[in-house]
Order: structure tokens, then sequence, then C-alpha cells
């Protein structure tokens, strides 16, 4: 991704089509906070490395989303499932964690504070955001990977 100058730059000088690491965006500003992970999200995607969202069930829970394409491209791009239906813990294994983030969670619950989820926020299979506590986990990009020998996958159909 580079920056829109880099555009300019070639309209005045062609050579410049070929410098095009000089223009790499490093730094996205969300909110009035900035985020420096631009370049690990790149260099993650070109390494194959594990997806940011490996191991993660992610569901909706808002009687109104506009923005569930959104949702739906940005939870797949990155490894996650997004959930058709409310995700019930029976159907995952306790102690489960996704991979890149042993410290939540596999059940992802993105809200709009509308609905009430009280008893969800202390369940340890349930990781609660709203919309924009998870664009900012998302461009936080914060790695806890599970260590255990053998970690539990998420899914009581998965081996």
């Amino acid at each position: 991704m580079v920056k829109d100058t880099w555009i300019a730059a070639c309209i005045a000088d062609e050579q410049a089509m070929s410098q095009d690491s000089k223009y790499l965006v490093e730094k996205i500003k969300y909110r009035g906070i900035v985020y420096d992970t631009v370049t690990q999200w790149s260099a993650a995607a070109a390494k194959s490395e594990i997806p940011y969202l490996f191991g993660v069930q992610v569901a909706l829970v808002m009687k109104e989303c506009n923005r569930f394409d959104f949702y739906e491209n940005l939870v797949a791009k990155h490894g996650g499932v997004l959930a058709s239906t409310f995700p019930l813990k029976q159907n995952y294994r306790v102690g489960s964690h996704p991979y890149l983030h042993a410290h939540l969670g596999p059940l992802f619950l993105i809200h709009d504070g509308k609905i009430d989820l009280t008893g969800y926020e202390t369940e340890k299979m349930y990781t609660l955001f709203t919309e924009e506590e998870f664009i900012r986990f998302m461009l936080r990009r914060e790695i806890v990977r599970d260590t255990s020998k053998n970690p539990i996958t998420v899914s009581i159909n998965e081996e």
C-alpha cells in the first residue's frame, strides 16, 4: 500500500514508479490514535503467517448491522469464521483459545451495546467487543501466542 503522494511523484517524474518503496504507508490514524502496524500486516501477508483471526468464531450481536459485508470480508480475510447463528459455548471445547490470542476466548461477540449480554463478559469462552473496540483490536495487531504443547482446537467438530 502506497501513499497518495506516490502518484503525484510518478506524474512529475517517471522514475518514481520504480521507487514505490519510498512511499509505503507505515502508519494509520483511526479516531485520533496512530497505529504503526501497517508494515506488520504487510509482512505477515507476504510471509503467509498464521492469519490473525485463526481459531476465532465471530458473531455480530446487534439488531441492525449496516456493515455486515465489511465484517464478513474482514473476518474471512484474516482467518476467522463469521457465525451464522449465535455461538453456544457447548458447541466448542472448554479451555480453547485462538492460537494468536491465548489470553482471549475464541467466541468473539461484536455488539452495539443495545442487546443485553450480561453474564457473557465473565464467560471465558466469549470475548466481547463493541464495533470500535474490535477495529482497534485489529489495528493494534497484538499477539499472545498459545505456547502449550497441544493447543486445544476450538470447535468440537475439529480434530
